[in-house]
């Protein structure tokens, strides 16, 4: 069983984050450092998530820097060797997340991406072109 570290950017996304976390947090010794990354959100979410998921790490940003600065408050901090990147919205499950995280601890270096399905069952793309008028306008048309 791999140990591994989650980080989870949050900006107003509290709303799937606990239905999330509980998925996660089946057992309390799971070796799974839970990452919360409150980015300078003022609607008390970072209360809640203490309350409710107490064994989950949180990082309190005073500025929003977007997605990316996020990322890196909670890999910082992140004690693992692995470590998952997650938007707050995403819905697994702790068997999933040990797949995860036992591929990426095979493959020393690894940066990969799980098939993405929206809420619906539908696949989500999660890369897109380069942005150029030519791609735009073919990303417009050709939807």
């Amino acid at each position: 069983m791999t140990s591994l570290s989650i980080v989870f950017p949050v900006f107003r996304g509290w709303t799937h984050l606990h239905d999330l976390l509980d998925a996660i947090r089946l057992e309390d010794d799971n070796g799974i450092e839970v990452i919360v990354v409150d980015n300078a959100c003022k609607d008390g979410g970072v209360i809640e998530v203490r309350t409710r998921h107490p064994l989950t790490r949180m990082v309190v940003r005073k500025v929003n820097g977007g997605f990316a600065a996020a990322v890196n408050s909670g890999v910082a901090v992140a004690s693992e060797r692995v470590v998952v990147i997650a938007n707050s919205d995403l819905l697994t499950d702790l068997a999933t997340v040990r797949v995860l995280a036992n591929s990426a601890a095979a493959s020393p270096m690894t940066v990969f991406a799980p098939r993405v399905l929206t809420r619906a069952g539908d696949e989500q793309i999660i890369g897109h072109r380069w942005p150029t008028p030519w791609n735009s306008a073919r990303d417009l048309f050709h939807a």
